[in-house]
């Protein structure tokens, strides 16, 4: 469990040890702007690997809220500062 609610995993990108990806499942829906919005200041990338959408750390506010506008519980969330 985390502050936004759903699980998380952290992972190795690629299996390599240079990068991590954390993995977010089972957030609401509600919190999915708050979680996009902090983790960039910390990722790179950011992608909704349920609808296939990605999202970068400079994006501004009204893409965080397109991005977010498909997401769902079932979507999974994983943020990366791999390319």
């Amino acid at each position: 469990m985390n502050a936004y609610g759903g699980k998380l995993t952290i992972t190795a990108h690629n299996g390599l040890d240079d990068s991590y990806d954390v993995s977010f499942y089972n957030v609401p829906p509600s919190a999915c702007s708050t979680l996009v919005s902090s983790g960039r200041v910390v990722y790179r990338n950011i992608s909704n690997t349920t609808s296939g959408s990605k999202i970068a750390a400079t994006s501004s506010m009204a893409d965080i809220t397109a991005f977010c506008s498909s997401f769902n519980t079932s979507s999974v969330l994983v943020f990366t500062n791999a390319d």
